[in-house]
């Protein structure tokens, strides 16, 4: 199992369908740095995942630490919300927007989305 940042010298499948996400050729989308005036914390992910996958796996979830390290990120698990089946993934200073589009393709991502900002007006919650 890979945990932090470590990356194994022969990938494995996934228990999850047997399957390993499909390697890409090097994508220069995935390394955009951030973005000044985003909406979204630079170089963050949600991460959800889908009840079969969660109960088999300890965090950090193996398949999707591996895709990201595959694809030269360095992800870091921040936080972990067991009764949403959710992780915060740090991936380092890059626009996440397009990493998220290939999280969501591996197997057992229910989804993925930016860690928004959000904030507190006379009406309730907003986003930034």
């Amino acid at each position: 199992m890979l945990s932090g940042c470590e990356k194994q010298e022969k990938p494995e499948p996934s228990p999850i369908n047997n399957v390993l996400p499909d390697p890409d050729p090097e994508e220069p989308t995935l390394s955009i740095p951030c973005q000044p005036d985003s909406n979204y914390e630079c170089g963050v992910i949600l991460v959800k995942y889908d009840e079969e996958t969660w109960a088999q796996h300890e965090s950090p979830i193996p398949i999707v630490n591996q895709f990201l390290v595959e694809k030269g990120f360095t992800p870091e698990v921040r936080n972990v919300f067991d009764f949403i089946r959710t992780e915060v993934i740090y991936i380092g200073e890059f626009d996440v927007l397009p990493v998220i589009k290939k999280v969501e393709e591996v197997p057992g991502v229910e989804y993925a989305e930016p860690n928004y900002f959000v904030g507190i007006n006379e009406s309730g919650l907003e986003g930034n």
